[in-house]
């Protein structure tokens, strides 16, 4: 890593909290009305959202998490059925901070 990005990262890292938080309240109110098919997590828990998941396919996409199940990649050969359907139908809709933009 280079000193700019170590930089860059430790700027980050201390604004981290209010970056979750901007991420989490755009995407309950403006992205889960739209995307009902989505990933949803277990109560409590709190995503830094690196990727929305959805699983219907969008125009606008930011990619899949994993293109190939780990298991695939490996050869493992195990029969993860729910896995490869995942890997399968997943994609990601675009959701970037923009610390000059007010969530809501």
């Amino acid at each position: 890593m280079s000193e700019f990005t170590a930089a860059l990262a430790l700027v980050q890292t201390d604004r981290m909290e209010e970056i979750v938080r901007w991420k989490n309240q755009v995407a309950r109110e403006h992205l889960d009305p739209v995307h009902r098919d989505r990933l949803i997590l277990p109560e409590g828990m709190v995503s830094g959202l690196y990727k929305y998941v959805v699983f219907d396919s969008i125009e606008r996409s930011t990619g899949k998490v994993y293109a190939d199940p780990c298991h695939r990649i490996m050869g493992t050969h195990d029969d993860l059925p729910n896995t490869d359907w995942v890997a399968g139908n997943h994609w990601c809709v675009p959701l970037y901070y923009r610390p000059g933009e007010r969530a809501g």
